[in-house]
């Protein structure tokens, strides 16, 4: 069975953030989750809700890299041949791939064969430098 794990990158706090549990106020469209972040502050729903439109979900694909760490959206990932490529779903293909940071027209699907070939280099979000 597929592990199922999300984080979130708040744009107001340039943070991202790993959860496990997480809620939607449909009444005022809130995000909310349950978070323990390495400076040991523990968020709980209502602590600290995020807006949805001030949050951008990631999730899990579900893949580990060479080093056996988790795979998730938005993550950019290199090869020995030094190709930087970025995560994403893709919804015509419902599932995961990858894009080349240098050339974003053509995706190609990220299987568990290649992504025992990749590490993690960064994120989107947290270095941005990287897509450049």
């Amino acid at each position: 069975m597929r592990e199922i794990k999300f984080r979130a990158w708040d744009k107001k706090l340039k943070m991202m953030t790993h959860f496990s549990e997480w809620h939607l106020n449909r009444e005022y469209n809130l995000l909310a989750f349950s978070a323990k972040e390495a400076d040991e502050r523990n968020w709980s729903y209502g602590d600290m809700p995020h807006e949805q439109e001030n949050c951008e979900l990631m999730q899990f694909t579900g893949l580990k890299d060479k080093n056996g760490k988790p795979i998730f959206e938005g993550d950019i990932i290199g090869s020995y041949t030094r190709v930087k490529r970025f995560v994403l779903w893709i919804d015509e293909w419902a599932r995961f791939g990858t894009k080349k940071v240098s050339n974003q027209k053509y995706a190609e699907v990220l299987t568990e064969s290649q992504a025992k070939h990749f590490e993690i280099i960064g994120n989107i979000y947290e270095n941005p430098d990287l897509t450049a």
